[in-house]
């Protein structure tokens, strides 16, 4: 990688910290969505949100949006001209996560093909 000028962006290391403040109290869901023809009640859908600042919760997805910052953002904000150009990207990552990026821990396989597997083994 030094011959060839190449540098790898790793991701800093931090402690978990838990948010101090009001302990157990649900967050307000200030996310709005037009789900007029799909009430999620009427699918028998329950909403969960976990409590505020509690990101063990959702550890995966916060993994997830790490990885994907480090991989495609940082560094490179100043490649995406306007909020439209870098919602592409994000789109076109996450296809490339999911369908081309392998990963060691399944199996030398992407995430789809390493569903598939599974799903065609609980048939």
């Amino acid at each position: 990688m030094n011959k060839l000028n190449l540098h790898s962006i790793t991701r800093k290391k931090r402690k978990y910290s838990s948010y101090q403040g009001t302990i157990g109290k649900i967050a307000d869901n200030h996310i709005r969505r037009n789900f007029e023809s799909n009430k999620p009640e009427e699918k028998n859908i329950v909403q969960s949100m976990s409590r505020k600042g509690n990101s063990l919760d959702n550890g995966l997805i916060e993994s997830f949006f790490g990885i994907m910052k480090s991989e495609m953002f940082y560094g490179q904000e100043n490649n995406y001209r306007d909020i439209e150009e870098l919602k592409l990207a994000i789109e076109e990552y996450i296809d490339y996560y999911n369908n081309k990026r392998i990963k060691t821990k399944l199996k030398g396989l992407t995430p789809a093909e390493y569903r598939s597997q599974s799903l065609l083994i609980n048939k």
